[in-house]
């Protein structure tokens, strides 16, 4: 809420007059007079613009456009400063660590009302009603519509003038237009059947065309076609049919021609047509609809059906692309040069009324990738024997394949899925390029935004009203929008913004100053240890992923090193937002048979745990050290509840592969109402299996850890009682390993797979209060170390002896003790611990200190003591997480410590 007010004084009069604003959804904690505006920011994150109704007529505000503007690029929690230019550049910051530039002069709204009628329509009865049925944007100058007595006029939009483009009973009471891409071309479809096909600058006269049947046409698609004066016509009728039309031009005899190419064959389960797209060069077609399917179609296999009707079947078709949600929009990229082994890579874009977009991967068109190929998910064959060419994109698939419908070439087109993000939790409504930058449209709590997803931030936003339930039109000339044009209607009203920057846009060319890292604070981050190189001899890059409170999944490259035009730098890859309401407080990565493949298995709030595949994009091509790289990820699975509360959380978890079980990862978690569980996710069926299931603990558990004995693996366990507790998990392992892989072929259902782990093998006493960290490491024949911190502020070292029996598979502790403790490691409860070699070990505390330790270990293994070497201050308020990672020539150490931001280390060896 935002409250002002203004104080007049007379001789006679005195009055106080005050407005108050609703809008942000925290608390306010700036606001700025700029003349006819308000600016404020909030704890909501947003900056907001406001009319200021005090230095106008009341009765002339308009409390639908109370708001004039909303810009949201920073994420997380608060924009803390605002400052405004002499030129009206708006700059704000963020707890984000975020910086973004903003305009005044970007906001230009008005509304649009038709001419006096007499003056295109004279012989209008007395009580007929005028009105605008449909709008299309052809310039930034120019708009056309089409009114309710079937007339189509164009308005200058710089002088406000109107003139009669086209009139025809045809057009009366009922029409829907589109216009090309270029704006030469508008097209109008009728209750017949009809098209009217117009030049906006008579190019050619106006043109008739039949669309075959005479059903009212729902829904027009204007596409580019072969040429510059081809265009590709999709209609969709009012009686689930879509007819493909092909309009050319012939400018200098002023003519055009229509002709029918063919209708496209929906299936019987399909719904309206809400997204089409068309690739001149592959001469395909894709059509999206309302319930989330793509349809792919090749305009060279068409056929004629028993009426003699030409028409086309679709080679490919994805069911529940976005749920069950609409497709809103497809755009087809094709990437010369960019592919696999030097080929073209064919890119897939979707956006979808369940507030995600998806990215798809062509596999298998001529001069594309091919399938198979290296970039692509290995060891995935093209299924020749599907029955019917059909397959259903379920969420856990990750390539989905379909041979082509006419088997000439003997292999079949593959369309594969590569990344999936939610944006919103309002809807999308189309994507678009500009300046090799992604750009999202789409509409929430009624408002449009355009959100840049090549830079992770909002870069527009206003409200719109019930604008996404109706009719709107947005044109843009770059990734800046600094020449917008964006038309809907609000309320009655048919409103119009215009968005023109000029004077002082020199000052900036990227919104974005500084990137941000996390909204709010980061509970974990991991690095990407081991990872192969892209090429032969070249670095392995070096990736980290993180999650924290803000709900947000997001990987990044680290670039450890200087060059001529790059300096060390954090370079975002990937920003999600899989948790809506659930923070991401644990993950941990794992690896898979095929190169360059990797899993990721992530934790948090309300038990939710998911499985992501990321696929590095730049296999088997040389590239310059400092290129970021091209990261795919994409959700596989999600694990099933299993816990009768719904706000108990997955507090930590701990990732490892056994010999002889290819993929095959199981995950050891444990969880806040104190139970201990080992899953399994399998790779076949992209799904989690719970394998083991323990209750041990009566306190929230708050880490875990594992460790390898020879054949066998044990389980570490930390809780708020301050006890470790160590775990032999082989001899479950083996038993559900057994049910699971079951020689007989049977599926039991999933409880049969379920083991129990009976009791602990050890159980030390070391703090006196919550472990928040622990790092175990096998030493070998110097027994098996665990290092914990605690918030009890103290650093503890205990010697595990166990030994490995072949014969049963079972491991024994021998001894558990305590060697090496410092009670006063740090000024406050420790929040992180790692060993980077045998005898060095480094902490973080909530007290901003990071400090290397050596453990001088005696010549009796249960003698050792802690000796501080070096201790340095952490930027980073509220540090919560640490991980480390060895160069490749291990002569030094990356550190990297995590809260609200993030820094990085370097410890040389």
């Amino acid at each position: 809420m935002l409250t002002h007010s203004r104080l007049h004084s007379c001789l006679f009069d005195c009055r106080s007059t005050h407005s108050t604003h609703f809008g942000h959804t925290a608390r306010v904690w700036d606001c700025q007079i700029i003349g006819q505006y308000l600016i404020s920011i909030s704890e909501d994150a947003s900056c907001r613009i406001w009319r200021n109704p005090l230095l106008t007529d009341l009765n002339d505000v308009d409390d639908m456009s109370d708001c004039l503007a909303c810009w949201e690029g920073h994420e997380g929690k608060s924009a803390w400063s605002v400052a405004v230019s002499d030129h009206g550049v708006v700059a704000t910051g963020g707890g984000d660590g975020g910086i973004h530039l903003w305009r005044l002069d970007s906001i230009n709204t008005k509304d649009i009302d038709l001419p006096d009628i007499s003056t295109y329509y004279p012989d209008i009865m007395p009580k007929e009603k005028e009105f605008i049925r449909d709008f299309v944007i052809t310039s930034k100058t120019r708009s056309v519509y089409g009114t309710n007595t079937g007339y189509i006029l164009v308005r200058d939009d710089e002088d406000g003038t109107w003139k009669t483009l086209y009139n025809s009973q045809l057009l009366k009471n009922y029409v829907t237009m589109e216009a090309s891409r270029c704006g030469r071309v508008v097209v109008a479809g009728c209750l017949t059947g009809k098209l009217v096909i117009l030049s906006v600058g008579n190019e050619f006269q106006p043109l008739i065309a039949d669309t075959l049947g005479g059903v009212k046409i729902q829904f027009i698609f204007l596409l580019d076609g072969p040429g510059d004066d081809s265009f590709t016509i999709a209609i969709f009728r009012a009686n689930c049919t879509v007819g493909v039309f092909r309009l050319s031009l012939t400018v200098g005899a002023a003519k055009a021609t229509c002709e029918h190419v063919c209708d496209l064959k929906l299936p019987n389960s399909n719904k309206a047509i809400h997204a089409a797209c068309y690739s001149p060069r592959y001469n395909l077609m894709l059509l999206g609809s309302r319930n989330g399917t793509v349809l792919v179609y090749n305009l060279d296999h068409i056929t004629e059906d028993s009426s003699g009707l030409r028409v086309a079947d679709s080679i490919i078709q994805l069911e529940r692309c976005h749920g069950i949600d609409s497709v809103s929009s497809i755009l087809m990229v094709t990437e010369s040069g960019e592919g696999y082994e030097g080929k073209d890579r064919i890119l897939v874009y979707t956006t979808g009324r369940d507030g995600s977009w998806a990215k798809y991967r062509f596999l298998g068109l001529s001069g594309g990738e091919i399938v198979g190929a290296g970039s692509a998910a290995e060891g995935e064959e093209d299924n020749g024997d599907e029955s019917d060419g059909e397959v259903n994109d379920s969420a856990n698939a990750s390539v989905d394949s379909v041979p082509q419908s006419d088997g000439e070439s003997g292999s079949g087109i593959v369309l594969q899925r590569i990344f999936t993000s939610k944006v919103t939790k309002g809807w999308l409504e189309q994507v678009f390029f500009m300046d090799g930058e992604l750009l999202l449209l789409g509409f929430f709590n009624k408002k449009l935004f355009v959100y840049n997803e090549s830079k992770h931030f909002e870069i527009f936003s206003m409200h719109s009203g019930a604008a996404n339930r109706r009719r709107w039109r947005f044109l843009t000339n770059n990734a800046r929008l600094e020449h917008t044009r964006l038309m809907f209607h609000s309320g009655y009203k048919l409103r119009s913004f215009l968005r023109e920057l000029s004077a002082g846009s020199e000052l900036f060319q990227n919104a974005k100053l500084q990137n941000n890292f996390h909204g709010r604070e980061v509970r974990h981050l991991r690095f990407l240890n081991d990872a192969q190189p892209l090429a032969e001899d070249a670095p392995a890059p070096i990736i980290v992923a993180s999650g924290g409170e803000d709900c947000r999944l997001r990987m990044f490259q680290y670039i450890p090193y200087k060059t001529k035009n790059s300096c060390t730098a954090l370079r975002p890859l990937c920003n999600l937002k899989p948790y809506l309401g659930a923070a991401i407080r644990c993950l941990e990565w794992s690896y898979t048979d095929k190169p360059h493949s990797y899993l990721l298995f992530t934790g948090g709030a309300i038990e939710s745990m998911r499985a992501w595949q990321n696929i590095e994009d730049h296999t088997g091509r040389i590239i310059p050290e400092h290129t970021p790289l091209s990261l795919g990820c994409l959700e596989l699975a999600q694990c099933p509840h299993v816990s009768e509360n719904l706000e108990t959380r997955i507090m930590d978890l701990s990732v490892f592969r056994l010999e002889g079980h290819p993929g095959k990862h199981f995950i050891a978690t444990v969880y806040s109402d104190g139970a201990s569980r080992v899953w399994l996710f399998d790779e076949t069926t992209s799904s989690f299996v719970l394998a083991v299931d323990s209750s041990y603990h009566n306190k929230c558990i708050l880490q875990v850890s594992h460790v390898k004995v020879d054949g066998g693996v044990m389980m570490f366990t930390t809780a708020t009682d301050g006890r470790i507790v160590v775990w032999d998990i082989t001899p479950a392992l083996d038993l559900f390993l057994t049910k699971y892989n079951g020689g007989d072929g049977s599926r039991p259902t999933q409880q049969d797979y379920v083991q129990d782990l009976g009791l602990p093998i050890a159980d030390m006493a070391v703090h006196m209060s919550g472990v928040n960290s622990l790092y175990v490491q096998n030493l070998a024949n110097d027994g098996i170390v665990a290092v914990s911190g605690g918030d009890d502020n103290a650093l503890a070292v205990s010697l595990i002896e166990a030994t490995w029996d072949s014969r049963t598979r079972t491991i024994s502790v021998e001894s558990a003790n305590v060697i090496a403790r410092d009670d006063y490691a740090h000024g406050s409860a420790i929040q992180a611990v790692s060993m980077i070699n045998a005898s060095e070990i480094v902490t973080t505390s909530q007290d901003q200190m990071i400090s290397l330790w050596r453990l001088n270990r005696a010549v009796k293994k249960a003698d050792a003591a802690l000796v501080k070497q070096e201790t340095q201050f952490v930027h980073v308020p509220d540090p919560s997480t640490m991980d480390t990672l060895a160069s490749g020539d291990k002569a030094k150490r990356s550190i990297a410590i995590a809260g609200i931001g993030i820094q990085i280390f370097d410890i040389e060896a």
